[in-house]
């Protein structure tokens, strides 16, 4: 799969920065029937299928501040590759997680995870290029400290992990006793949950933080902010407030800096 075709532009101003991401689910790689088409844009054009009976693992409960992914550029002799890493921790232990645990580094894997910056889904790893699982345990030193897991999924890509506009993907299996997206445990619609805002004629825009918002987006969500410039819509960075941190966050609040036009998005 060739990338990097597109060319050179200008660097990107007023990009969305909050971290980690917030929703993610990973497959055998082996489990893979079709893998996704590369547009002219330089993004997955089509979604990831799995072979007959296979399942996605996930979506993934860890806490919202507790998973990340790194992406260095390397170069050697015969071109350029990347170094990329999805590492994270997951509190507590339990018998039926440590056989899960055992069981994974014997495979390799394919993450598909939500960026908060952006609201987009990549595709990290490849059915040639796989991701390998580590995981390191510490069952803490006393009543006073936490047990928890570090792990990671880790390899070297020839490009970028991919952008996946949308990840309505297949069946999915959510941790025993979890609910996937939709209601139903074992399969969900795990597609960008939104909600836009619009607004007209205003300097403030008010979101409260309710049950059902939670329920969508979590305790603490991505929010951007589009000003209608002309004909087209521009994102933009205002200062965002709110009332408590999470999880007690009940209010937010959005300074427009001025009458304005255009829409919140809340991802």
């Amino acid at each position: 799969m060739q990338t990097g075709y597109q060319g050179v532009t200008t660097l990107t101003k007023g990009l969305t920065y909050d971290g980690g991401m917030y929703e993610w689910y990973y497959a055998l790689a082996e489990d893979i029937e079709t893998e996704p088409l590369l547009g002219v844009n330089q993004e997955l054009v089509t979604e990831p299928t799995l072979k007959a009976g296979k399942t996605w693992y996930g979506p993934v409960r860890v806490p919202d501040n507790s998973l990340g992914f790194i992406e260095n550029q390397e170069k050697v002799k015969a071109g350029i590759y990347y170094k990329q890493k999805v590492d994270g921790y997951q509190p507590g232990d339990g018998r039926g997680n440590r056989i899960v645990l055992e069981n994974m580094a014997h495979h390799r894997f394919i993450v598909v995870g939500k960026q908060r910056s952006g609201g987009f889904f990549l595709y990290i790893g490849s059915v040639e290029s796989p991701l390998e699982f580590d995981h390191n345990y510490d069952g803490g030193k006393g009543y006073l400290t936490t047990s928890k897991t570090v792990f990671s999924f880790s390899g070297d890509s020839l490009q970028k992990a991919l952008i996946l506009p949308s990840f309505l993907g297949q069946t999915s299996t959510p941790a025993p006793g979890d609910v996937a997206p939709g209601g139903s445990s074992g399969t969900g619609d795990t597609s960008n949950q939104t909600e836009t805002i619009p607004f007209v004629g205003t300097n403030v825009v008010t979101i409260g933080w309710n049950a059902g918002r939670k329920a969508l987006f979590g305790n603490f969500p991505l929010i951007q902010v589009w000003f209608k410039d002309g004909s087209i819509y521009t994102l933009s960075s205002v200062p965002i407030t709110c009332d408590a941190p999470p999880p007690a966050t009940t209010l937010f609040t959005i300074d427009l800096t001025g009458v304005a036009e255009g829409f919140v998005q809340i991802k």
